[in-house]
């Protein structure tokens, strides 16, 4: 691999894991307003809205780790 394959490869991989970064964060995020933000607000959850913001915190987490699973190696 020369020089400017291995750093190409470096840039490629740093991308993908400030994106998948990135996509965790707001993993968190949708925990944060859809369970949390409520329990707070309400003193209740709402087991649906529950349900959808797990879900959708589940499969955003999934998709970051199939960005981080995309790296290159760097040999």
């Amino acid at each position: 691999m020369t020089p400017e394959e291995r750093l190409d490869a470096k840039v490629a991989n740093e991308k993908a894991e400030i994106l998948a970064t990135l996509v965790n964060g707001v993993a968190g995020g949708t925990v944060l307003g859809g369970i949390i933000t409520p329990i707070v607000v309400t003193k209740q959850l709402d087991l649906w809205w529950g349900g959808v913001s797990i879900g959708g915190a589940v499969l955003l987490h999934l998709i970051a780790r199939l960005i981080l699973h995309d790296l290159q190696l760097e040999e």
